[in-house]
């Protein structure tokens, strides 16, 4: 497990280190950067032999990468990277949510930062139904961005996590005011 490669390094070691794997989700671009979620297949320090390793990481990439580079990190491609590593973070402070859990839940042992869109390489493509289905939510996000967006952005950011399950455009406002109506399970269908 990936977790328990990471527990054996010594102590303070965070990186950075070669992680390949297969991209969980599309890439999300964010205001800190783009996010990549990746289940692992192999680790290792740059330049050695990478190890089989299984597990799920969440990784930021920081600075400015390209569209077209961000097009291209799509579910289903593997990918292979230099990354530093950490556990994410638990906070023993009642009320104070614990990033460790919700991370755990959605696959994640480790989260981590790459410096640079340079640093990540696309290895493999996807399988044809994945390409495919890469394609339709691509095609679906471009399609309501133009005739919703163009209207509200709010509007276009519902309609895209209703239709694809993209919640990038829904805002923290929004995803609450789902919760709070009783409507967030439509979009995790």
């Amino acid at each position: 497990p990936l977790l328990a490669w990471f527990e054996s390094l010594p102590a303070h070691e965070t990186g950075p280190f070669d992680v390949a794997g297969v991209l969980h989700d599309d890439a999300v671009r964010e205001e800190y950067g783009v996010l990549l979620t990746l289940d692992v297949s192999a680790v290792g320090v740059p330049g050695g032999t990478l190890r089989p390793a299984r597990g799920g990481v969440r990784l930021v990439v920081g600075g400015t990468a390209p569209a077209a580079e961000v097009a291209r990190w799509v579910a289903g491609r593997a990918i292979r990277t230099s990354a530093a590593l950490r556990r994410p973070a638990f906070y023993a402070n009642p009320g104070v949510p614990d990033d460790r859990r919700a991370q755990a839940l959605r696959g994640v042992a480790l989260v981590g930062s790459v410096k640079s869109a340079a640093l990540v390489g696309v290895t493999s493509r996807g399988g044809r139904l994945r390409e495919l289905a890469a394609a339709i939510r691509a095609w679906t996000r471009r399609v309501i961005a133009a005739h919703v967006g163009a209207i509200d952005a709010r509007s276009a950011g519902v309609a895209t996590a209703i239709l694809i399950g993209d919640r990038t455009g829904l805002s923290a406002e929004d995803e609450r005011r789902l919760k709070d109506a009783g409507t967030s399970h439509v979009i995790a269908i």
